[in-house]
């Protein structure tokens, strides 16, 4: 992944590396009025007997946990601006608190609310009971009025925060980021341990939307007076671990929390998380055991790392719904032809393509990952890799001779395996494309894709939290072409059924079918992207650690309840 730019821009947008690790999820409440209640997902695995047993043991308390990291932290540890790999797991998993969260198995659990919301009959109002007794590391009580500070604040036109647009359905959310107010009229404190949000229509995800890190709540007071110094020198939150150091482009430490309010937890003193650090160097050091976990398995080496019996209790691994497409632009020409993005699609050999990255990722032809309700085990495209189809599908679009499409999106300076494979299956057909390198890292590259400049692209997007929403309404609406859509795409019908779906009990059928219904025009009547295949994510621990399971969101482990036996 890359070191500097956003998770939100570049994780999500064009990670087309076989490098980039994947992140993920589950489900939410029900329906309006009824309490919340959230099926769990089939994510995160389960331990073999030997694990099960050492587990079981009980942890022992104290020592170190040193990691290695090829990135940094993007700004800084402000939840709502901590946006690339490092710094959004630190923030979600070691310094803050969500009101609500998602386990390592996909379960939906209140985290610093006591209790799953209370809903109103017409689904607009959420009352959210938090918990007493939580501190922040500087031992003060967190109360509502931080709770409803760390909402509002993240829309002040002031503060930078990639996940603004999560709060647009709360009523005066667009008065706060026109800078008419600093006040989010739709959150109310009722009581120092009782919030009410209200929307301005229901929204059925959206208790699963206060996991996400953007959420990490904030202390009010201590924020305000750090001023410009918050979230470098001044971080403050109520996680397991206290922010001791970030030395930009070296380290960031984190200790131990005196005051956390899960009794007994965590169980390791000291957290070091080694930055910057060069692909093949990081594995040495590994090797070595200079580092008890190596983020990033690099490519090249994955394949012999998973094949080797000897290492298999190191390696940790997860499902994660990271959907990786072939992204296409509908309006530049001859994509806006549909036959032209039929042939694409019909020349595409998923396999292949599953193959170069090296890993067994799990091929896919849907566009929501296979742990989410929405994901439909039996979809399939109408366009199954057949060239004979391809050519004929061009000649039935005037193309027998062949066609160029344009620019295919590469990395900064060598194309993917995978970018290679489908350039190659494109031109095999008589479909001609330009790889562009040098322009993965560079702050144009956003604009030359929606101008459609560059036409293709392989998109991960990585759910901030289990649901099909934060993959339709970002990346398929036609509202969202300001935003996140790069395609250029526009379907009435996918706004409506999102707006339909949102109106409806989280779990219902009724919502479930709105959402495989926009999967089925994506895919087989626009061709509006090729899915490609699902992302598992794979890591290497330390035989010294026990219990550092990767957590399906993060893809990084889940440390507060992991310990380093003597």
């Amino acid at each position: 992944m890359n070191k500097t730019t956003s998770r939100r821009q570049f994780l999500k947008l064009l990670a087309g590396s076989s490098a980039v690790g994947a992140l993920v999820a589950c489900t939410a409440p029900t329906a309006p009025g009824e309490g919340a209640q959230v099926p769990a997902a089939s994510v995160g695995g389960e331990l073999d007997a030997t694990s099960q047993a050492v587990v079981d043991s009980g942890p022992r308390v104290g020592g170190t946990y040193r990691i290695v990291a090829g990135g940094d932290f993007v700004k800084t540890l402000d939840p709502g601006s901590a946006e690339a790999f490092e710094d959004w797991w630190s923030v979600g998993q070691l310094l803050f608190n969500m009101p609500y969260a998602f386990d390592r198995e996909g379960n939906f659990y209140p985290d610093l609310a006591a209790d799953l919301p209370k809903i109103s009959d017409d689904g607009k109002v959420y009352t959210i009971p938090l918990r007493k007794g939580v501190k922040f590391h500087n031992g003060r009580e967190m109360t509502a009025e931080d709770v409803k500070f760390t909402f509002e604040r993240q829309l002040w036109p002031e503060v930078y925060s990639w996940g603004k647009s999560y709060l647009n359905t709360i009523v005066g959310a667009q008065d706060v980021l026109d800078g008419k107010t600093k006040d989010l009229v739709g959150v109310k404190v009722t009581d120092p341990y009782t919030v009410e949000i209200t929307l301005d229509r229901p929204q059925a995800v959206f208790a699963a939307l206060m996991s996400i890190t953007i959420f990490g709540v904030v202390p009010k007071q201590e924020v305000l007076e750090a001023g410009q110094d918050w979230g470098t020198k001044v971080v403050i939150g109520t996680g397991p671990f206290k922010f001791v150091e970030w030395q930009p482009q070296q380290r960031a430490v984190f200790e131990r929390s005196p005051v956390y309010f899960k009794p007994g937890k965590p169980y390791l003193d000291r957290v070091e998380l080694n930055l910057n650090i060069e692909e093949s160097v990081r594995l040495l050091r590994w090797e070595s055991g200079e580092a008890d976990f190596l983020i990033g398995i690099p490519p090249a080496e994955l394949p012999r790392i998973l094949a080797d019996e000897s290492l298999k209790d190191v390696v940790r691994t997860t499902p994660t719904m990271a959907v990786h497409r072939f992204n296409i632009h509908m309006t530049a020409k001859p994509l806006d032809n549909l036959k032209v993005r039929q042939a694409i699609a019909c020349a595409i050999d998923k396999n292949a393509v599953v193959k170069a990255t090296g890993a067994p990722h799990v091929v896919t032809d849907s566009v929501f990952a296979r742990a989410m309700p929405q994901f439909d085990p039996n979809f399939k495209s109408e366009y199954q890799y057949d060239p004979e189809r391809a050519k004929a599908l061009l000649r039935e679009a005037g193309y027998e001779g062949g066609v160029s499409v344009g620019k295919i999106l590469g990395g900064s300076t060598k194309a993917s395996p995978e970018i290679e494979v489908i350039h190659a299956q494109l031109k095999a057909v008589g479909i001609e494309s330009e790889i562009v390198l040098g322009l993965y890292n560079s702050p144009e590259v956003t604009d030359r894709l929606k101008s459609g400049d560059i036409t293709l692209h392989i998109l991960s997007w990585v759910a901030s939290y289990p649901d099909g929403y934060d993959y339709a309404a970002p990346l398929f609406t036609c509202r969202a072409r300001e935003a996140f859509n790069r395609s250029d795409y526009c379907n009435p019908r996918i706004d409506e059924l999102l707006d339909k779906a949102e109106g409806l009990p989280l779990t219902s059928p009724e919502r479930i079918a709105a959402y495989r219904e926009m999967n089925n025009i994506l895919v087989n009547q626009d061709v509006q992207s090729v899915p490609l295949f699902n992302r598992q994510a794979f890591q290497l621990s330390s035989r010294r650690v026990r219990n550092d399971f990767l957590h399906p969101i993060y893809s990084l482990p889940v440390l507060e309840d992991a310990w380093i036996e003597g």
